[in-house]
């Protein structure tokens, strides 16, 4: 293994679903840096089934940028590097292109031991595909039935706190016990993760003998003290050494990457976990990934880490799945034109099919902009369960929000992309909006694994594009009134006051390398995130878009009246330079 000392040069892959994504990272002037990106299209289906072929492609691409020569002419990479210009130190890969698990939830009741067993499925790629409890009314033959016709890959089961009573989790498990595969001890029979009542272990074993299964800490060992860390751990565990090798080619790379080959959805949580150490106790981010196949929410909250992944949900294959939480009429309220719903639906269906298309018009821009707000928002509760379950949404006053996926990040216009996070986020209080544009956030949490000076010095580099801050109060008044006082006073001079009225969304100028004073003073008790009708000063940095002050409301309220609301959507992208 090469010593740390020695790794300057970093080539890191992301293999997705349609795109792979590699980077070159070198040494330059004594700090790490991105230096090249390379793109091609995923090869993991027929003709080629096998992703490497693909990741060589995306390599060539870096090799013709550079001039260095990374594989050998045997076709495999030269690593080490043998002077600056012959292969590299480091090679770290991720992917999202593997297959799901389909998962059974199994435990007693929605709002604890099923609400705990589902954040842990959310924590990695799955798809639940049913959930047996205390309320599901059907019989022992039609859960059989409907179980052996989808073919889960997983039970995940909870239940009780520990050292407690288990008499009805064991009848659900005796049920499970009876589907034909795990009866007959099949090669295709499900694995089995369980993470409830450690007083019923034994009992468990006994009833699933022959079973594969795992044990892991109990999810609610108190009703109120709730405990994932083992559960999920278990989980990417069985991921890993099961779906994630299901992809053509996946074990080529993982035999040459150093670490192995780490889940996208797995290496993005550690990025946000690691930007949270480099802020410290202060840091509250969150962190969407709006990817074709799948749509990651991560974040750090008063230094909790979640990770909520909907592997059902994406921008290209799986967005029919969204038709099925959300109504077209959710969709098209995005859109500053009238487009007739059987259009929007024959888009969504080609999207599907095509997934690696651009948009050719403003309009498939905007459509596919209102899809991403839509996935945004489906994906929430997920990834804020008792947040959203009780109305609210986003914690006030992030430090970041940062968003990857090509749908945002390539947009023509980096207003756009800051309308569609703020519409699809609704964040409050003060925080910077960053984008991931050369998709680099899964990548930053693979190398901080194994190379964590690279990490830190990339993100310090500016491998995030920073859109600006913006300013959100919340409170409620009536359209046109003041709500805040706003003055920004240059750090090279000059000053700026504002008369925020509520309703409005405006950009201040505060361009990228500028800094500048915010003093806010909000009316009307309205909270700017420190309470009620209190204000503060602080510290800002310019962005590509600017200061960003969004009084519009939460929750974001649209006009019914349809013209009204398209009128209002086309003003709003005027506002933010769209």
């Amino acid at each position: 293994m090469v010593e740390t000392e020695t790794r300057e040069s970093v080539l890191v892959a992301d293999c997705g679903s349609v795109t792979t994504r590699v980077l070159l990272l070198d040494v330059v002037s004594g700090q790490y840096r991105f230096v090249a990106r390379g793109e091609a299209a995923t090869t993991g289906e027929p003709p080629w089934s096998n992703v490497t072929v693909g990741l060589l492609h995306a390599i060539s691409e870096i090799e013709r940028i550079t001039g260095r020569q990374i594989v050998g002419e045997n076709g495999q990479l030269i690593v080490p590097s043998k002077g600056q210009a012959t292969g590299v130190d480091l090679f770290v890969a991720t992917t999202s292109a593997a297959p799901a698990l389909k998962t059974v939830l199994v435990g007693l009741t929605d709002d604890i031991s099923l609400a705990s067993i589902r954040k842990v499925a959310l924590s990695a790629y799955t798809t639940v595909v049913d959930t047996i409890g205390l309320a599901d009314t059907r019989t022992d033959e039609e859960r059989i039935r409907q179980l052996t016709g989808l073919g889960p890959d997983l039970f995940l089961i909870a239940g009780g706190t520990d050292g407690g009573a288990g008499e009805r989790l064991l009848q659900l498990v005796e049920t499970i016990a009876l589907l034909p595969s795990l009866a007959e001890q099949r090669p295709d029979s499900p694995r089995i993760i369980y993470a409830g009542n450690g007083k019923l272990r034994p009992a468990i074993a006994e009833i699933l003998q022959g079973a594969a299964l795992r044990a892991a800490g109990n999810v609610r060992p108190q009703v109120d003290v709730e405990y994932l860390d083992s559960a999920q751990a278990e989980l990417a565990a069985l991921y890993e050494e099961t779906k994630l090798f299901e992809l053509p080619g996946a074990e080529d790379i993982h035999n040459l990457a150093d670490g192995g080959l780490t889940p996208t959805a797995k290496a993005f949580g550690w990025t946000i976990q690691y930007l949270g150490d480099v802020l410290g106790s202060s840091g509250n981010i969150v962190g969407v990934d709006v990817g074709s196949s799948s749509v990651t929410i991560g974040s750090i909250i008063n230094g909790r880490f979640h990770l909520a992944v909907r592997s059902d949900l994406g921008i290209g294959h799986h967005l029919p799945g969204l038709l099925e939480e959300r109504p077209l009429e959710r969709i098209v309220r995005w859109l500053p034109q009238e487009i007739a719903g059987d259009k929007v639906y024959d888009f969504i269906i080609n999207k599907s099919l095509t997934p690696a298309t651009v948009p050719m018009t403003t309009q498939e821009l905007y459509l596919e902009l209102a899809l991403a707000r839509e996935l945004i928002r489906t994906t929430l509760p997920a990834a804020f369960p008792e947040r959203f379950k009780n109305g609210g949404g986003l914690p006030p006053s992030l430090e970041m929000i940062f968003a990857s996926g090509a749908v945002l990040t390539n947009t023509p216009r980096p207003g756009q992309a800051a309308l569609a996070l703020l519409d699809a986020l609704q964040p409050v209080g003060l925080c910077n909006l960053a984008l991931d544009s050369h998709g680099m956030a899964p990548s930053l949490g693979a190398v901080a694994a194994v190379l964590p000076e690279a990490a830190v010095q990339i993100i310090e580099s500016g491998a995030f594009r920073e859109l600006g801050n913006v300013v959100a109060p919340v409170g409620r008044a009536q359209v046109g009134e003041i709500v805040l006082l706003l003055k920004m006073i240059y750090e090279n001079g000059g000053e700026l006051e504002v008369e925020v009225e509520y309703g409005s969304l405006e950009v201040l100028p505060l361009p990228p390398g500028q800094r500048a004073e915010l003093q806010l003073r909000p009316l009307k008790r309205f909270d700017i995130g420190a309470g009620p009708g209190r204000g503060y000063r602080r510290k800002v940095y310019g962005g590509v878009v600017g200061l960003i002050v969004d009084a519009r409301g939460r929750p974001l309220i649209l006009p019914t009246d349809d013209g009204e609301r398209r009128a209002t959507i086309q003003q709003w992208l005027w506002d933010m330079g769209g």
